[in-house]
């Protein structure tokens, strides 16, 4: 299992040598009833790595080896048919980080669709409103992917990336997102 420390990560993200557009990835752990894993963040033309596996998970336990559910199970795995966008303009929800126990803070929508923020398509199933956003005080998500901020490096990497998110939607609509 991947080291979940990060004591020596360091939490700010160039923008200056961002291309347009970057790529995105999700890494999952994929055992047995896992929904953690961690979203790194590459710059596509160099390789080079931005944010580098910030702790995320997606989904609910008892429903990772499941065929998919919506708003239990993890976002799908990537298939070559099925492309995923990160939207670039969050739905404002107050302040980046959740007020409340049930509250998701800042969310920027995903979805199989590069014009339609609000659809996932995933053969015959659909789900609306997923995102990414800072997880709240319940573990795992309604198959949003959702960053762990609770500890003051990973909240730091958080900001980071939801204003290089921000500042990248000053000049593009969205980016690709991958997930393993």
């Amino acid at each position: 299992m991947p080291n979940n420390k990060n004591t020596q990560s360091t939490a700010s993200i160039s923008t200056t040598s961002v291309p347009t557009p970057p790529s995105i990835r999700v890494f999952y752990d994929r055992r047995k009833g896992s929904i953690d894993g961690f979203l790194t963040v590459i710059d596509a033309t160099t390789g080079k790595k931005l944010l580098d596996k910030l702790p995320a998970r997606s989904g609910q336990n008892g429903y990772t080896e499941t065929n998919w559910v919506p708003a239990k199970s993890p976002i799908p795995l990537w298939q070559p048919q099925v492309n995923y966008y990160l939207h670039l303009t969050p739905i404002e929800n107050g302040e980046v980080f959740p007020k409340t126990a049930s509250g998701i803070g800042l969310f920027f929508p995903i979805s199989t669709h590069p014009h339609n923020p609000d659809l996932i398509e995933q053969g015959k199933n659909r789900r609306w409103h997923m995102g990414l956003h800072p997880e709240n005080a319940y573990p795992g998500s309604a198959g949003c992917i959702v960053l762990l901020w609770n500890t003051p490096v990973r909240k730091a990497k958080v900001k980071a990336l939801f204003t290089l998110l921000q500042d990248l939607g000053k000049t593009q609509a969205v980016v690709e997102l991958t997930v393993l």
